[in-house]
């Protein structure tokens, strides 16, 4: 029988030829990606090429939470614009959304990645992935390998039935009505006004107005 680190060296095998051909797809597609070891890897590059008086803005993010950098940012002084303080009224809530459109850099994560080096965004309002294709002047997507999936049908069905239901769960607040697939933990075609996946963005090649960067963490971060 084969050991556990046999095992362990034949995964490790099989997930670095998926990385190495994701990596290499969206160096075609113009995504400009690099690899990272680990999350603080990753950080330590954001926080050496982000300046100081760069303006940043961020789509909501389990990735980005988990690396602690919008933190860091502002911290050391960087003006930072987000819409997820508590006490926003909604008409404030909106009116950052749209100062966050034309910032200097805007980080991001993504809901999937495939194989062929092609990115898949779900969105509720749009700020998001408004913001990741035109506006600010550079894009920095940062994602952990586990969002690497083998094609769009498969990024599809990994947001219904895992990335869509947890993330809702993640900013509803006690008191609101969850939609159905917060409660299932899988997509159960919700309707409006409880809808929240309202448009999705395949992106198949980098944008052609804005500076983009594609940073792949070697670990399983985010949802």
């Amino acid at each position: 029988m084969l050991g556990f680190s046999k095992i362990d060296q034949i995964k490790g095998w099989h997930d670095d030829i998926i990385l190495e051909e994701t990596l290499k797809a969206l160096n075609k597609n113009g995504f400009n990606a690099k690899y990272f070891k680990t999350s603080e890897e990753c950080k330590k590059y954001l926080l050496n090429i982000i300046n100081m008086d760069d303006t940043v803005s961020c789509g909501g993010s389990a990735t980005l939470a988990q690396l602690n950098v919008i933190e860091e940012l502002e911290k050391r002084g960087n003006n930072v614009i987000h819409s997820f303080k508590e006490g926003m009224t909604k008409e404030e809530q909106f009116e950052v959304m749209r100062k966050g459109m034309t910032v200097d850099i805007f980080l991001s994560s993504t809901n999937a990645i495939t194989r062929n080096g092609k990115l898949y965004f779900v969105d509720g309002i749009g700020n998001r992935v408004s913001s990741i294709v035109f506006g600010p002047k550079k894009t920095i997507i940062v994602s952990g390998i586990n969002k690497i999936v083998s094609n769009i049908e498969a990024a599809e069905l990994r947001v219904k039935e895992y990335a869509a239901p947890m993330n809702i769960r993640r900013y509803y607040k006690e008191g609101r009505k969850l939609p159905p697939c917060a409660l299932a933990g899988k997509c159960c075609k919700c309707k409006p006004p409880l809808r929240v996946c309202n448009m999705k963005l395949i992106l198949e090649s980098k944008p052609g107005a804005i500076e983009f960067e594609t940073l792949i963490i070697d670990e399983e971060i985010g949802f």
